[in-house]
């Protein structure tokens, strides 16, 4: 798993384990290979995303995968039970970006909920050229604020239920000296399982949250 995805699935887990069912149907929107809601979407996981590279991975996991763009899903109407939007927004020009929630509302059935994470405006990667950073992770734009992201949930016709934040100033920290630094240069699985530490204590200590997760669901559910 990618060392970003690490950092979102603990947020994510905790998120949709109390909304998820078993027998469901669930979407994970530019997904990749589906790995962030694996541990708890065990069945029912449709992986959509318009790079093909992750979906091998994701049919071998047991997720269904329909190569296609998030602000125009070949998905039918009213057929989702679940979905998640997973740092998505700041890869797309600002007006894809707002095709993509009313696309997920088309999708999501009543009682459906809408699963968003995204880095907020002020997240920085400290001692890092934070613009070469974004270039790497494939990103066009900066992050969001919690106000921006509001504003364009309730624009698809959905509301708020639920709102956190996560990815402190140590976890950033340790992204930075394990992945950016590459140090130590050796023992990647251990750098690995350290990062897997600094993220898991989150629970208890973070610091300069600069991430957002936003649980939504439609207006009148």
């Amino acid at each position: 798993m990618r060392p970003g995805s690490v950092v979102r699935r603990r947020a994510v887990v905790a998120a949709i384990r109390p909304l998820w069912r078993d027998g469901g149907r669930a979407l994970d929107v530019a997904g990749y290979d589906g790995s962030v809601p694996s541990t708890v979407v065990r069945s029912g996981l449709t992986v959509l995303d318009v790079d093909g590279s992750g979906m091998g991975e994701a049919s071998r996991n047991g997720a269904s995968t329909v190569l296609g763009s998030a602000t125009a899903m070949p998905v039918a109407t009213g057929s989702v039970d679940l979905a998640l939007s997973c740092d998505l927004l700041p890869c797309l020009d600002g007006e894809a970006a707002a095709q993509v929630y009313p696309e997920v509302r088309r999708v999501l059935r009543a009682g459906g909920h809408l699963v968003v994470t995204e880095v907020d405006e002020r997240f920085k990667l400290p001692f890092v050229d934070n613009k070469v950073a974004f270039a790497t992770w494939g990103v066009r734009t900066g992050g969001f604020s919690y106000e921006q992201l509001a504003a364009l949930v309730r624009a698809a016709a959905l509301r708020v239920v639920d709102h956190r934040m996560y990815y402190g100033l140590p976890t950033r920290l340790a992204y930075t000296v394990f992945f950016f630094w590459g140090w130590p240069r050796r023992g990647s699985r251990l750098k690995m399982r350290l990062f897997h530490a600094v993220v898991a204590s989150e629970r208890w200590w973070c610091p300069l949250p600069r991430a957002h997760l936003i649980v939504a669901a439609p207006m009148g559910a």
